[in-house]
């Protein structure tokens, strides 16, 4: 009998320490999660902070905007005015002029050249630069002839392809939405992005030549060259060198206080020249409506960043685009 108890305590010492040991994980276990859940709560926390910090950022954007438009003209703001920051932070990476792209809303059967020319300087194909231009003129317009034959295309086209729609024959509402034109593919997109815009969605071809870059200011001047001018590609080139040569003023460097806005009459230019410079003003866009923001808050404490790339209409004063995650 002895025995027998001696065995029955020692079970229950046994049980005992059993739940001793599965008490010990299980409240190891719950303090891990509430030390993972502390630690996501923090991170979503410093996330949101950060995220706050670019909408402050934005505001103060929309504010210098303002002030801006009132002193000096909307024309002039993108070579002239720095991006916003206080003494502690930086919020604001980038401003961009969208009036200094190419708007694809804006290509034509008159000008499809200039999406032409930006593709080939790109290194796209002659072929391809020529199909993907004409296509951009189809998909967009309100017919449904194919333009430029065999190189546009219509609905006939793409539902060929196996697509449940045709040519949408009205706007593009995104840049992405480029990559359904015929023979756009995602590495190609990702090459000139930069260079192209969808604003405004309507109107005709406008380029602000004080904030254009050297990709785009060459594509515009060079779809002008021919017979009808009588210049030539290297025309083309030397005016746009000397346009960016101007833009610099005296210290020769982009974005410093020097910087000058573009005036063909005080520029030397050759004949030829002279006549791509004329052209090239009757397409001038004097007052840039959508502005390219983009920005970084960041939380102090932790050093949580929040990116976002914001699309900002300066006449009505709102945001018409923001999407968060990403920096050109």
């Amino acid at each position: 009998m002895k025995t027998r108890r001696g065995n029955n305590s020692g079970m229950i010492l046994l049980a005992a320490a059993g739940a001793l040991v599965l008490m010990t994980l299980l409240v190891s276990g719950l303090g891990y999660r509430g030390r993972v859940e502390t630690a996501l709560l923090k991170n979503r926390i410093a996330a949101l902070r950060a995220r706050y910090a670019a909408v402050a950022g934005l505001s103060y954007v929309l504010a210098l905007t303002h002030e801006h438009q009132q002193t000096q003209g909307r024309h002039k703001q993108d070579i002239l005015r720095p991006c916003g920051s206080t003494d502690e932070e930086k919020f604001c990476r980038e401003l961009l002029d969208e009036g200094s792209k190419i708007n694809i809303n804006a290509i034509s059967f008159e000008n499809a050249g200039i999406l032409k020319t930006l593709l080939e300087e790109n290194g796209v194909p002659k072929t391809q630069a020529e199909t993907i231009a004409s296509s951009v003129v189809d998909w967009r317009d309100e017919n449904t002839d194919v333009f430029h034959e065999p190189y546009g295309a219509e609905d006939t086209y793409y539902l060929s392809e196996g697509r449940t729609r045709g040519a949408k024959n009205g706007p593009f509402d995104s840049l992405e939405e480029l990559m359904l034109v015929r023979d756009m593919s995602p590495g190609l997109f990702r090459k000139i992005k930069m260079f192209v815009t969808v604003f405004p969605r309507r109107g005709k071809f406008k380029i602000n030549i004080d904030a254009a870059s050297t990709q785009v200011l060459f594509a515009v001047a060079r779809d002008m060259t021919g017979g009808g001018t009588h210049t030539r590609k290297e025309d083309a080139q030397s005016l746009v060198s000397k346009i960016i040569s101007f833009r610099r003023g005296p210290d020769g460097l982009s974005g410093t206080p020097d910087d000058r806005v573009v005036d063909f009459l005080e520029m030397s230019l050759t004949s030829k020249e002279d006549v791509l410079a004329r052209l090239l003003e009757r397409k001038r866009m004097k007052n840039s409506r959508f502005l390219t923001v983009s920005l970084e808050g960041t939380d102090k404490t932790s050093g949580a960043k929040s990116r976002s790339i914001v699309i900002l209409d300066q006449e009505d004063m709102c945001v018409v685009r923001w999407r968060e995650g990403e920096l050109p």
